[in-house]
């Protein structure tokens, strides 16, 4: 077959996301902190936007921003799209005078004074311990052998390397390598320099001047029955009665498993919620949480610049196209405010007996029944909830948090799986010690409530909580041990 290169004409419809709509999601799912850096990188390149300053905040809704339709999705922006096809002139007198109200919310409320969090540069675990060991060491061999060690450091403060794998890569004398490490081992917090679990915890016991006890001798003689939970055994093999086992398992549990992160070497991460819910004569108002974000306008400047006629064409086009992009960017800051807090609103409106009563009675909500309620599509709903937090009457959570898988009842009405959560939670905390709920024991008992739930789903929740097996929640008795 003959192949000929030739012209051919398609006609097809696609959907173009234009600059303002790519701006607009990317916005709206954006959190209040990293808004805070783009915006101010906004302002770096576009000259015609400008920081207004020496204005006072209001924190009054306007009143045009209520009820009003809203669409924030590629589908929902699509109308929006099409409008764009044929660019307009905007007028440019009343553009440059406008600026956006930074302090949309759903009712007033009362500001108090910005505080920005300055880092503080901690110590890290090598410097801490370091400083310590150069202190118990002598001579120049033993202190670069000690600031060997300190590198050797894992982040849970153990030792990697045996001695003769330490001689051998250092070239020191083993003996000299075995007194720096037991050196290390006598510093702050207790248990760092150890090479295993066993040797930690047995460190931690010396330290609290505990050798030799029963602790020590169950973590010295029994470590396999203790990982395993054998107390009677243990019992027997020590020649204790069982409550002494009981107190020197609770001992252990004490003991910290990776002593290196009490020294943390991270920054600690503050949470700003983007979003307040308070309480305020029976209903809940919902503000934006936006004090940080700075209040931009357009520069006056360019505004006349562009309406006195001066100037050659490629200024005015540059102008135009900087004009556009700040009233773009004005345009998409606002979308954003308004959509997280009508967002906000449905949840609060979705979840009301949640925030009135607790955990316990949260609904099952989907993405999908916030954006029926508001009138906009999921995947805006996504937006907004992504990596956002709210501070309510009951603390500070993600908005994902509201959010929950449902599990059929006999009533025919489903139940949140985090209330379930809870309930699992409730059960446990109030069972016998000495005969804990097992998972199938807590599946009856929510099956006798009315719940529909497999012992997998009781395991699969149990887990995600972080609470141990039955057999490891199990604690001795009293009036048993005594027995014995």
């Amino acid at each position: 077959m003959e192949m000929r290169p030739g012209l051919r004409m398609q006609q097809r419809q696609q959907l173009a996301i234009t600059q303002k709509v790519q701006l607009m999601l990317k916005f709206l799912q954006i959190p209040t902190l990293e808004l805070q850096q783009v915006l101010h990188q906004e302002i770096l390149t576009n000259p015609v936007l400008e920081l207004e300053e020496e204005d006072p905040i209001t924190d009054e809704a306007p009143k045009d921003a209520e009820a009003k339709p809203e669409t924030s999705s590629q589908d929902d922006y699509a109308e929006q799209a099409k409008s764009e096809e044929e660019p307009q002139e905007p007028d440019w007198s009343e553009l440059y005078h406008e600026e956006y109200d930074r302090s949309f919310s759903g009712g007033e409320r009362e500001e108090g004074e910005f505080k920005e969090r300055v880092p503080v540069a901690g110590t890290t675990m090598g410097e801490s311990v370091l400083e310590q060991l150069r202190l118990l060491v002598h001579g120049k061999e033993e202190e670069e052998l000690a600031e060997y060690l300190v590198g050797m450091l894992d982040e849970r403060g153990y030792l990697t390397g045996s001695d003769e794998e330490i001689a051998e890569q250092t070239g020191a004398p083993i003996e000299t390598v075995a007194s720096v490490v037991e050196k290390l081992q006598s510093c702050d917090p207790p248990g760092i320099g150890a090479r295993s679990l066993r040797e930690c915890l047995l460190l931690q016991l010396r330290a609290k001047g505990l050798e030799g006890s029963v602790a020590w001798q169950v973590i010295d003689r029994q470590w396999d029955n203790l990982t395993k939970r054998r107390h009677a055994e243990i019992a027997r093999e020590l020649k204790v009665g069982l409550d002494r086992i009981q107190d020197a398992t609770d001992q252990i549990g004490s003991l910290l498993p990776h002593p290196g992160r009490l020294i943390s070497t991270e920054d600690v991460r503050y949470i700003y919620p983007d979003l307040i819910v308070e309480e305020v004569d029976g209903s809940y108002e919902v503000y934006l949480n936006d004090r940080s974000i700075p209040r931009l306008r357009v520069s006056p400047a360019y505004g006349e610049a562009l309406l006195g006629g001066g100037g050659d064409n490629k200024t005015k086009d540059y102008i135009k196209s900087r004009l556009n992009s700040a009233r773009w960017l004005i345009q998409a800051i606002e979308k954003r405010r308004r959509t997280m807090v009508r967002v906000m609103e449905a949840i609060i409106d979705e979840q009301r007996e949640y925030f009135e009563k607790g955990v316990s009675h949260l609904k099952p909500m989907t993405l999908q029944d916030i954006a029926t309620r508001v009138g906009i599509h999921e995947s805006t709903v996504a937006r907004v909830t992504k990596a956002k937090y709210v501070q309510t009457p009951r603390g500070v959570f993600p908005m994902k948090h509201f959010f929950s898988s449902r599990l059929h009842t006999d009533t025919g009405e489903d139940a949140s799986a985090k209330a379930v959560k809870e309930r699992i939670r409730e059960l446990i905390d109030g069972e016998p010690k000495e005969s804990p709920l097992s998972d199938e024991k807590i599946a009856k008992v929510l099956q006798r409530e009315g719940i529909q739930i497999a012992r997998r789903t009781v395991a699969k929740y149990r887990d995600q909580m972080k609470i141990d097996k039955a057999q490891f929640r199990k604690r001795i008795s009293r009036r048993a041990a005594g027995g014995e």
